[in-house]
């Protein structure tokens, strides 16, 4: 009769983020936050790092959100306390000892390479109204390439693409959930929110800003793993099965361990050029 608070359980708020309008950052908020929580509760690990994260990065980049300090606060101590023992990041550890062994420029190509894979995806999204720059990304592929063998100055790179690709990975056309591509191979459609898995967008921001004159190399192994993030946040978000072993998922991990072992044999440029192309022509979900 309403004399007592109602208790959230996983399903019913499954159910109404189902219902939630795409850009209503509040409710989506609450709801992640709920979510997060609650398989934090029940120690799944992939599932409340993904709807935690997703709390926190509405908190980092929408204005005026409706939101308490004292849920902020706890959403990034649990982040804090899980983070470690996903799977993603078991893939990245694996992924900075081998970049240990590599050249600066050699990291660049094999980030390079796993943007390659994202092509036809960043392509497909570039649709979507307000989503133009995407197509830029994509177009930046050879250009970059051009910079890391010597064939090209990095000053004839863009530099308002950098600053329209920051501000893009701030808006709200971003995180709304109706920001979505679909393909006859997969059931739900992906999300643009599925980038943010990993930071990728911003990721690639700042391997094209230090792509030249190298300072941190964090973000050469986010974009190492950036194709393995946006699968891993579409099938945490749509499924309830063992994410490795989703074929999709273990497919890219070989991708990934067959690039660095191209990369530290020094492959010549024809090879390198080859598997570039037919990663455009990719699609990871496949």
């Amino acid at each position: 009769m309403g004399f007592f608070k109602k208790k959230e359980d996983i399903s019913s708020l499954l159910s109404e983020l189902n219902q939630i309008k795409g850009n209503d950052f509040n409710k989506l908020f609450k709801v992640y936050y709920q979510l997060g929580t609650l398989y934090f509760q029940k120690e799944n690990i992939e599932k409340a790092f993904f709807y935690l994260t997703r709390a926190d990065s509405l908190t980092m980049s929408i204005e005026d959100l409706n939101a308490s300090e004292k849920d902020m606060d706890h959403c990034s101590e649990m982040i804090l306390e899980i983070e470690d023992r996903t799977f993603l990041n078991q893939v990245l550890e694996d992924v900075i000892k081998k970049a240990s062994k590599l050249s600066h420029d050699q990291q660049s190509l094999w980030g390079l390479l796993t943007l390659c894979r994202l092509k036809m995806i960043l392509d497909c999204f570039s649709s979507n109204e307000g989503c133009e720059i995407l197509k830029n990304v994509s177009n930046s592929i050879d250009s970059l390439y051009q910079v890391i063998v010597g064939e090209k100055e990095y000053e004839t790179l863009n530099d308002n693409f950098l600053s329209d690709l920051y501000d893009f990975t701030d808006s709200e056309v971003y995180y709304n959930t109706n920001t979505t591509i679909s393909f006859p191979c997969i059931k739900e459609s992906i999300q643009l929110f599925d980038f943010e898995e990993n930071s990728i967008l911003t990721s690639f921001n700042c391997f094209m800003s230090a792509v030249d004159a190298p300072t941190s190399n964090d973000f050469y192994y986010d974009l190492i793993i950036g194709a393995l993030s946006v699968l891993v946040s579409y099938y945490v978000r749509t499924q309830d099965q063992d994410i490795q072993t989703i074929s999709q998922i273990q497919h890219e991990i070989k991708r990934i361990d067959h690039d660095f072992d191209m990369i530290i044999n020094l492959p010549d440029e024809e090879e390198y050029i080859e598997k570039m192309n037919e990663y455009k022509e990719m699609n990871i979900f496949e």
